[in-house]
């Protein structure tokens, strides 16, 4: 507990000496549980700022001091991110965000390092598969990447072990955030203090949310004008440049490139521009600012860029603050974070490709596998993003059934398998998603009625708006009569259902306890949080949150 407290001081300490600023007025950092949290010292009212974080205290693969190497060996995003943060490790308190990386774990206790004896609980649920696939993937990025990093750097093999790139990679997964075009994926310190918790009906996620100008210069990272502008993607300069300044009419002005963009997540308010020339990597030896040239809270030059925490939620004085990590099932945030909700309303449930392919798989398959990974998912995410543009948007598509009449089936499957598994998906209410209701229908059609979507992508778009919630031809709808004859003249609706009811009993079946079991064993650990007994009553959380979906499944 003292070392824990002694390592949050240091790490107050080393926001002040680089300029991480929160309001001390409202909200203050406590230890919860092994790590910390953020709480509300009075009533938090909408709008009003919190924190200030400058882009250059982050850690990225842009300012590391590898930075160089990881760019010749094409080393980028989370497994870059990994490698820098096994590298700031290394250095110890050279490191410029040495008391920042003091104040993390050593790893996440994500599942990819439970015993055996944890993960055979996990037996029938998704995330049993998912574990075997992440360490298989985690170990071929090991191989062909930090491997090679270990042997152009010259850097002892030690600090790279593949360990420490595991536990490195979970706190990367656990912790970082998208910041920006230039930087990528970061480790962003004070942003992390603030715990997740799932909304529901009742109860909000998150009470703060982070903004900055993500649309910044991917090459130098400025947030406004700057020479990159001027250069081609091949490095040559396209304007003369004279005396400091761009002439020709090659310059584009912040409002030039603004012109016409769609206003959305990427794009916040300004916070001034940047130095037109790129920013040079930190100087290990002079990174640290001076803490005497502290100023007041968001008293800020206008040539720093920034991130900054505002309050979206109204929040009570003495309570703790939240942020959210995104609407995800536990299977996701237990094998990201390491953590469960309880009666998460983002839970699903996936449903076995194989398995819908046994039940509704047509005489000639590989079309329609090609027609869903191509046509039907973009229709799906239209109807489901609610955008109705006015332009064709299947035109490149017109010429995609020509010569998939003798496709083989394989093909597709080896190269979308992966992708089509993630769309089906049966939700928390019990319900097909989106995506499984129009592959289960697409699947099931008689030959004519797809050879109709093929000819015309906007049928299928038109068939998928007449379906209910439960996958379902909506009462009085334009093709309920016509789909009662189906292929051979089969209901389609009564097909796919029942096929969804037994792959569902399938799924229940696999499961080695039953839920009425599992909260019984649930009730037994209490609020334990030793390490074994956290495992267990995650595991706990995930298999009920899954049995009750395909209970509800079966008992529509």
């Amino acid at each position: 507990m003292a070392a824990s407290l002694d390592k949050l001081q240091a790490l107050e300490q080393w926001f002040k000496d680089n300029r991480i600023r929160y309001d001390a007025r409202l909200i203050e950092l406590r230890q919860v549980g092994t790590g910390y949290g953020v709480f509300a010292k009075k009533n938090l009212e909408v709008d009003q700022g919190l924190c200030i974080i400058p882009k250059d205290a982050v850690l990225s693969v842009r300012n590391c001091a590898i930075a160089d190497t990881l760019e010749s060996l094409e080393i980028d995003g989370v497994l870059g991110l990994a490698v820098c943060l096994m590298y700031e490790r290394h250095m110890g308190a050279s490191s410029p965000w040495s008391a920042y990386l003091a104040s993390l774990p050593d790893f996440e206790p994500l599942p990819i390092f439970w015993p055996s004896s944890d993960l055979a609980e996990l037996k029938g649920t998704d995330l049993a598969t998912q574990v075997q696939n992440d360490l298989v993937l985690l170990q071929a990025d090991y191989t062909a990447h930090v491997e090679r990093f270990i042997e152009c750097s010259g850097l002892p093999a030690e600090a790279f072990s593949y360990e420490k790139f595991l536990a490195a990679a979970s706190l990367v997964s656990s912790r970082a955030f998208e910041v920006d075009d230039f930087h990528g994926q970061c480790m962003v310190p004070l942003a992390d203090l603030f715990n997740h918790r799932t909304p529901t009906r009742t109860t909000p996620g998150e009470h703060v949310h982070f903004e900055t100008d993500a649309d910044v210069c991917m090459f130098c990272g400025t947030n406004g004008e700057c020479w990159c502008d001027e250069v081609s993607d091949d490095g040559s300069e396209e304007e003369e440049i004279v005396d400091g300044e761009l002439e020709g009419e090659g310059w584009v002005s912040e409002e030039e490139e603004n012109d016409g963009e769609e206003e959305g997540d990427r794009r916040h308010q300004r916070r001034g521009r940047g130095s037109p020339s790129p920013p040079p990597l930190y100087d290990p030896e002079d990174w640290t600012r001076d803490p005497e040239e502290d100023e007041d809270f968001g008293d800020f030059d206008p040539g720093v860029d920034i991130l900054e925490l505002t309050v979206v939620e109204k929040c009570p004085a003495n309570s703790e603050v939240y942020n959210t990590y995104g609407h995800h099932p536990n299977t996701h945030l237990l094998s990201h974070y390491g953590f469960t909700s309880p009666s998460n309303p983002f839970n699903t449930v996936l449903l076995p490709l194989p398995a819908l392919l046994s039940h509704l798989a047509p005489p000639s398959l590989a079309p329609r596998l090609a027609f869903y990974t191509r046509i039907a998912r973009r229709i799906v995410d239209k109807l489901e993003s609610e955008h109705n543009d006015e332009e064709d948007e299947y035109d490149a598509e017109e010429e995609l059934m020509d010569d998939l009449d003798d496709a083989d089936a394989a093909e597709f499957l080896d190269a979308d398998n992966t992708n089509i598994e993630r769309d089906l998906t049966l939700t928390a209410t019990g319900t097909a998603s989106a995506h499984l209701r129009a592959f289960a229908h697409l699947l099931a059609v008689d030959e004519g009625t797809f050879a109709g979507f093929c000819d015309e992508p906007e049928r299928f778009e038109g068939y998928l708006r007449q379906l209910d919630g439960d996958g379902q031809m909506k009462k009085g709808g334009k093709g309920s009569k016509k789909r009662k004859a189906g292929k051979k003249g089969v209901d389609v609706d009564r097909v796919v259902k029942d096929a969804l009811r037994t792959i569902a009993a399938d799924r229940l079946a696999a499961y080695p306890t039953t839920v009425e079991e599992d909260e019984r064993v649930l009730k037994t650990l209490g609020k334990s949080t030793d390490p074994a007994s956290l495992r267990m009553r995650h595991i706990l959380v995930l298999r009920i949150g899954e049995k009750r979906i395909l209970g509800r499944v079966l008992a529509k």
